[in-house]
């Protein structure tokens, strides 16, 4: 449903008489992580890199130079640590073409955030982002709402690449999607590392960026 989501927003900019388009590099997910043998990590996170940030420069270089371009985007304080020194305005900016970054919601609570939201006819989303699926980020949460089809998609890249996507350590031991589900389908508190090494039930599935 989540390219759905992506229709009735890009419906919504159109009355506000701006013009949606789609951006779409030459790799995916997929390829990358086939081509790298691996999976993306925290800090490492080339997937962001070459699935967003190159094919937004490079369609920025396509627009008339004579064009003033403002990017907005839609980062606030309140959203974590990393983000609290976030400013209203970035001039230059060397990740967005030396163009002006906006974060005209820097301030905004999440309340605020999706009071603007409903007025505008748009329900809140009540997760993150859909655009990838599964984050290498996910939290518990966003692992228990991934669809079979979502975990089998995994699954078959892991074979392919020979890596599990997310990492043991950080999953209480989890070893490959399949335990990773089960880990995040336990009670908080009733995993101790290494519970899932040799787990390969993950009856109980409820069984769905990040951003610039």
């Amino acid at each position: 449903w989540w390219p759905k989501r992506v229709e009735v927003m890009e419906n919504m900019v159109r009355k506000y008489g701006f013009n949606p388009v789609r951006i779409k590099g030459p790799e995916t997910f997929e390829s990358l992580a086939i081509a790298r043998k691996g999976f993306p990590r925290h800090g490492m996170q080339f997937c962001t890199i070459f699935l967003k940030g190159i094919p937004f420069l490079d369609w920025l270089d396509e627009q008339p130079k004579e064009e003033e371009i403002i990017i907005g985007v839609g980062k606030r304080r309140e959203e974590s640590v990393a983000r609290r020194e976030t400013e209203e305005y970035v001039y230059n900016s060397e990740y967005h073409g030396f163009r002006t970054l906006w974060h005209p919601l820097y301030l905004h609570s999440e309340s605020e955030r999706n009071a603007l939201l409903e007025r505008a006819g748009v329900a809140p989303l009540k997760h993150r982002s859909l655009e990838c699926s599964p984050c290498i980020n996910a939290n518990r949460a966003d692992i228990k709402a991934l669809t079979e089809d979502e975990v089998v998609r995994v699954e078959a890249l892991e074979s392919v690449v020979g890596k599990t996507m997310f990492r043991p350590a950080g999953k209480m031991g989890a070893k490959g999607i399949r335990q990773v589900v089960v880990w995040a389908n336990s009670k908080h508190g009733n995993s101790k590392k290494g519970a899932f090494l040799n787990t390969t039930d993950s009856s109980g599935c409820e069984g769905g960026l990040c951003g610039l």
